[in-house]
């Protein structure tokens, strides 16, 4: 009977574990209440009817087996949920991080809309003025070009009165 008690309040401090880990997260705490007023009413309903002066030795015997049964199958369920505690709070810490990240990245590109308009405004900026430069290109190489063929129609005229000189020369 002793080990029953001792048990049951190792049984209580591991549920109350239990729950000050759930409530320290901020995960909503997974309902203990229920089964542990259901086990505490087996349990408790199999003490009351081992008390002494009605209890039998086959009896007592059979009290304790079923005690000590309900006690591990709810030790085996607050170890399940423990582990699904866990679980939880490992994928509550991964979801975490997965925020924080999307909400860096959210933050990168709202940044990158308020930046938007006044990029567009110097681009168009820029090609203005590429297109003004390309223009004044391409009128200075046409007056290159011009210059060049007037050079050479100079050219052609000095060498003809060079010519016409030359033959005025040996005549």
């Amino acid at each position: 009977m002793q080990s029953y008690v001792r048990d049951l309040e190792t049984n209580k401090s591991v549920m109350s574990e239990v729950e000050d880990i759930a409530s320290r997260s901020s995960t909503p705490p997974i309902e203990y209440s229920s089964q542990t007023n259901i086990l505490e009413r087996s349990l408790f309903g199999s003490i009351t009817a081992v008390s002494p002066t009605h209890s039998s030795p086959a009896h007592t015997s059979y009290a304790m087996e079923k005690i000590t049964s309900l006690l591990k199958q709810s030790q085996s369920e607050i170890i399940s949920y423990q582990e699904q505690i866990r679980s939880l709070l490992l994928s509550k810490a991964s979801l975490s991080a997965e925020i924080t990240s999307v909400s860096q990245k959210c933050s990168e590109l709202e940044q990158r809309v308020v930046d938007l308009p006044k990029i567009k405004k110097e681009n168009k900026e820029l090609q203005t003025r590429y297109d003004t430069l390309l223009q004044m290109y391409g009128e200075k190489a046409e007056e290159v070009h011009e210059l060049q063929l007037d050079l050479a129609d100079v050219r052609e005229a000095y060498k003809a009165q060079i010519e016409q000189l030359l033959a005025k020369v040996i005549r």
